[in-house]
């Protein structure tokens, strides 16, 4: 149902790059779902002990990783912030 949404959204002309989502839709299959219509998910993760594989692009090789969702908000976002 969700991939029908947001590829009907798409077809419709909405230029999104993100797709922001609440823990409900944090999952493994919901991310690809993100990753194949090329937005990139920004979900709330739920607490638990799922990995999940982290890719960054670092001097033009993939790095890919697994972390649980503590370390991907400690490296993925808190990492990242910049305070203006």
């Amino acid at each position: 149902m969700a991939k029908a949404m947001i590829s009907r959204a798409q077809r419709l002309g909405i230029d999104a790059r993100y797709l922001v989502a609440d823990a409900w839709f944090g999952t493994k299959k919901m991310i690809a779902i993100a990753e194949d219509a090329l937005l990139t998910p920004i979900v709330r993760m739920k607490k638990n002990t799922m990995k999940y594989r982290y890719r960054q692009i670092t001097g033009g090789q993939v790095i890919c990783r697994e972390m649980d969702v503590s370390a991907l908000y400690r490296d993925a976002v808190r990492g990242r912030w910049v305070c203006r």
